[in-house]
């Protein structure tokens, strides 16, 4: 689920994954298009020493325009299931079920994606807006999926 500045990985019992399927493409309706992005200029790979004015107004810059971006990904839908499964006992987090969780303090994991890879390719990953709900029986198939597959790394 990709909401605010989190994007939280948990895996969902069996027995729950139908209810939440249901909840899930409920939510889907209504998702808006992906935004635009940004035409940002590009800067060097390396933080300048000492920083130069023209260095630190390319990043504030693309932290703007990301701040910006990240409120295109935010969808009540998918909130108020994200924050149901964190807090309802129904969907109890354990160690075996909690995953991940990629925080940044500014931008949504999602925007920060999608600046990366360009709208044409986030609009190929499953999904809507940086959410997606895929079975365990799913996961092979989807990481094979060659559309996907570019976009897949091990660490």
């Amino acid at each position: 689920m990709g909401i605010s500045v989190y994007w939280w990985f948990y895996k969902v019992e069996e027995t729950n994954f139908s209810i939440l399927r249901s909840e899930f493409d409920r939510a889907a309706e209504g998702v808006p298009d992906l935004p635009d992005v940004p035409e940002l200029a590009p800067r060097q790979k390396n933080t300048p020493v000492p920083v130069t004015k023209d260095y630190a107004i390319s990043v504030l810059t693309s932290i703007l325009a990301g701040r910006d971006l990240s409120w295109s990904f935010y969808h009540q839908a998918f909130e108020s299931i994200a924050y149901r499964i964190l807090q309802e006992e129904f969907f109890t987090m354990s160690s075996e079920r909690f995953a991940e969780v990629a925080s940044l303090s500014r931008v949504a994991p999602p925007a920060i994606l999608l600046m990366g890879i360009g709208k044409e390719r986030f609009s190929r990953l499953p999904g809507y807006l940086g959410n997606m709900l895929i079975h365990s029986s799913e996961v092979e198939q989807t990481i094979s999926i060659p559309q996907f597959h570019s976009f897949h790394t091990t660490r």
